[in-house]
């Protein structure tokens, strides 16, 4: 038995990833382009309502079990339309373009350095006094 595997080894052999909305299970889901049902029993006011929750519906990008909704039956119907809907992978494949198509954030500083402006000059630093 395997005590630990990462999830970047092995949500690429997944065909659909069901997680509780960490970071790393949506951003792995997203690179490698699979389906996501997020199942979580945290409210889901922390930023999931409004413009950002619409429009990853709207991309049939994932689906999220509210936490009222946490039924076994209620898990399994998400996870068959996941599987059964063609919309859910083609969104969860555009996601990944778009993500794959910015830049690191090494070509951001790159780009943003020659611009930078100060709105003082630079001060020498001054070494920290010695009390005895």
């Amino acid at each position: 038995m395997v005590e630990f595997v990462p999830l970047h080894v092995i949500i690429p052999s997944c065909s659909a990833v069901v997680h509780h909305g960490g970071v790393n299970a949506v951003l792995d889901s997203i690179v490698h382009e699979v389906p996501q049902l997020m199942v979580s029993r945290i409210v889901t006011d922390i930023g999931e309502r409004g413009p950002r929750r619409e429009r990853a519906r709207r991309r049939a990008v994932e689906l999220r079990g509210e936490p009222g909704e946490l039924s076994g039956e209620g898990i399994r119907e998400r996870l068959v339309r996941l599987l059964d809907e063609p919309a859910f992978r083609e969104g969860a494949g555009r996601l990944s373009e778009e993500l794959l198509a910015q830049p690191s954030p090494g070509e951001v500083v790159r780009e943003l350095e020659p611009r930078r402006t100060l709105p003082f000059p630079l001060m020498p630093v001054i070494p920290s006094v010695r009390c005895l």
